[in-house]
């Protein structure tokens, strides 16, 4: 019987490669290399830094415009005219403003454009806009208000 099945202490040679202890893991299914888990830090922290920079810049340049404005009350006055008051924030009373107003009908169509320049006079103020429209208007909306270096009406 031992002839058959071969000796116990030694396996035959056409069994031998089959029989041989597997390789280890480790060497088969390399990891990264050392290099390799630097490099991929190095990556991953500059896209961190680059993005929390890019977040930073925009709260800190986009939270404080130029120039603000808010759209307090309007009346339509008549058939050709609507009136509109408005209060206009600027940095300072030497930064120039345009403020873009518009009067729009019952179906929907603007009926009366204005932009006013707002160059004069206090950094917070309330002003009165007489807008003329082509008929009767029945809301007024503001658009916003930008100043040099603020393309974005606030």
């Amino acid at each position: 019987m031992a002839s058959i099945l071969g000796s116990a202490s030694a396996p035959p040679s056409s069994m031998g490669a089959a029989m041989e202890a597997p390789p280890d893991l480790h060497e088969r299914y390399r990891g990264p290399t050392q290099v390799q888990r630097v490099v991929a830090l190095v990556i991953i922290a500059s896209l961190v830094a680059s993005g929390a920079g890019l977040l930073a810049w925009t709260v800190f340049f986009q939270s404080n415009p130029a120039v603000t404005s808010q759209l307090t009350a309007f009346s339509v006055a008549d058939e050709h005219e609507a009136i509109a008051n408005i209060t206009v924030g600027r940095d300072s009373e030497f930064t120039e403003a345009t403020c873009r107003i518009r009067a729009i009908a019952e179906d929907h169509t603007v009926v009366g454009d204005l932009s006013l320049p707002v160059v004069d006079g206090p950094a917070k103020q309330s002003l009165q806009v007489r807008i003329r429209t082509e008929r009767k208007a029945t809301s007024v909306e503001l658009l916003g208000c930008i100043a040099p270096g603020q393309p974005r009406p606030r």
